[in-house]
């Protein structure tokens, strides 16, 4: 893998209940992942244009070697300082365990 490393914090989902069975959502640091984040090519703002269409795609390619010794999802995130990124799919080139590419999307104008 070639590029200027850079590390972000992966963020897992949680929730927890107070004394009136109220459920708050908050986000939780895993640990500091670290490999090469690129922007995607053609893409304003998150958004394309695909067969006349316009079509949410991933702003940004996150790759890390593998393994990275945690389990991640689409229902994690990452974050790079004050910017935050969901992951929309993960993959695994040519399954050969050799790095994982997550496609993310900068979260914009969202309560965080």
């Amino acid at each position: 893998m070639r590029g200027t490393k850079t590390k972000m914090v992966l963020q897992r989902r949680t929730e927890s209940t107070d004394s009136q069975n109220a459920v708050t959502e908050s986000w939780r640091d895993l640990r500091t992942v670290k490999g090469v984040l690129t922007s995607s090519p053609n893409v304003r703002n998150g958004l394309t244009d695909i067969y006349d269409k316009n079509t949410e795609i991933s702003t940004h390619i996150f790759l890390v070697d593998y393994p990275i010794g945690v389990t991640i999802t689409t229902e994690d995130r990452f974050r790079l300082k004050t910017e935050y990124y969901d992951i929309l799919f993960i993959a695994n080139p040519g399954n050969a365990n050799r790095h994982l590419e997550f496609h993310l999307m900068v979260i914009k104008g969202r309560t965080l």
